[in-house]
């Protein structure tokens, strides 16, 4: 516990500024590297749904999108930030008065209804053409076969609540962010007493490795 309250305070003392959300905008750049058609689109009509007075200020990343970090069961910044406690509440409510909190969920939100727009893009392509094969190739392994198809006919469909399409969802994001224990390092998940070392790294650590992967 003892460690979990060190590490709070250390983010507070660091992160719990105005400058440092500032700092997390540009990470939107990464996603719209990755589905720039997908993520202009995306953000265009979140931001005619604002003009238009669909909700506020505090709820465009949630009401803004076609997807939000909540669809998909996201309560947290990162993985390294997933602990309980009093300092847990006050980093909390440290991160939420700067806008760290709200910068992230629409980072997270711009991801994944841009990563829903491109698969829907890919699947509805005729099946032998390079645009299908390549989401083929991606996809299959990390599927299998039935549910590839299952995948495939829930995006065609647009059916939003398919499991399989909520799976591609959450790895397209877990990708470039640290959302899971599974995201994370392998020492990261060994040292359970060693993972203070990752605090302020685990995000810069995973995009560098999704940069040099594909960039």
């Amino acid at each position: 516990p003892w460690l979990s309250a060190w590490r709070n305070i250390h983010y507070m003392s660091t992160i719990g500024n105005f400058f440092s959300t500032l700092t997390q905008l540009p990470d939107i750049a990464i996603t719209a590297a990755r589905n720039p058609s997908a993520t202009g689109n995306v953000l265009g009509r979140a931001i005619k749904k604002f003009a238009r007075g669909k909700g506020g200020i505090t709820e465009f990343p949630r009401k803004g999108f076609e997807f939000s970090s909540e669809d998909l069961g996201l309560i947290s910044h990162a993985e390294d930030m997933m602990n309980i406690g009093k300092t847990s509440k006050w980093l909390d409510t440290t991160l939420k008065l700067n806008g760290f909190r709200w910068v992230d969920k629409l980072q997270k939100s711009t991801n994944i209804s841009s990563t829903y727009e491109a698969l829907r893009r890919q699947a509805n392509m005729r099946e032998g053409s390079a645009g299908f094969e390549k989401f083929k190739n991606e996809q299959l392994p990390r599927f299998g076969e039935a549910e590839f198809n299952n995948l495939v006919q829930a995006l065609r469909n647009g059916d939003k609540t398919n499991e399989n399409v909520r799976l591609a969802l959450w790895n397209g994001l877990s990708e470039i962010q640290p959302i899971s224990l599974s995201s994370m390092p392998e020492y990261y998940v060994k040292a359970t007493h060693g993972r203070l070392l990752y605090a302020l790294k685990s995000f810069t650590v995973k995009q560098i490795s999704y940069i040099r992967r594909n960039m």
